[in-house]
């Protein structure tokens, strides 16, 4: 589980996928905490 805080277009991550983690995710027993906080890939678009 995560929230997303941004986003940043890249060829090397597939979207969707993190590619930073600011916060890490706490989880007690089964029960989460707080979920982590992170940076997902998106497509690169071209501005021409």
């Amino acid at each position: 589980l995560h929230e997303a805080l941004s986003s940043e277009e890249t060829m090397e991550i597939p979207p969707g996928h993190i590619t930073q983690v600011f916060k890490r995710a706490y989880k007690l027993h089964d029960r989460v905490i707080r979920p982590a906080q992170v940076v997902v890939a998106r497509e690169v678009t071209n501005k021409e």
